[in-house]
């Protein structure tokens, strides 16, 4: 085990050691995974205050996986950036680039085709995911 008292030993999980673990085991830091929730609760909110710019980027997702084509989420969130968008309370939308991981993960969720066209990279919504899901406790 790691100097990190806040970490878990589970069983193997492909992309997701941090190199201090043998083969035969992922290590996952709890503070990492409460911050991939934290990010998610982020996500929710945004989503839920700015439903007109989480709609846009939810179906813009959809017609380029339509055509065919790889998806980045921060490109999208840099569109609502540029976009005339505000939110529930009439201020314009603001769109962090924090968001990118969980809400690439939430439109996977809800349209699980999109998978193989949206660029993900490791997050500690991953590990989130991972704890959350109960599969390796």
């Amino acid at each position: 085990m790691t100097a990190n008292d806040n970490a878990v030993r589970l069983f193997p999980v492909e992309g997701l050691t941090d190199g201090t673990a043998s083969d035969d085991t992922t290590i996952i830091d709890l503070e990492r995974a409460e911050r991939g929730r934290l990010m998610y609760d982020h996500c929710d909110r945004w989503t839920h205050d700015n439903e007109d710019a989480a709609s846009y980027v939810e179906r813009a997702v959809l017609n380029a996986v339509r055509h065919g084509r790889k998806v980045s989420i921060r490109e999208k969130l840099e569109r609502v950036r540029w976009g005339d968008f505000t939110d529930l309370y009439g201020k314009p939308t603001r769109a962090s680039n924090n968001l990118s991981a969980p809400l690439a993960r939430r439109i996977i969720e809800r349209h699980p085709e999109t998978r193989p066209y949206i660029i993900l990279r490791p997050s500690v919504c991953d590990e989130y995911d991972l704890l959350a899901s109960g599969e390796l406790s």
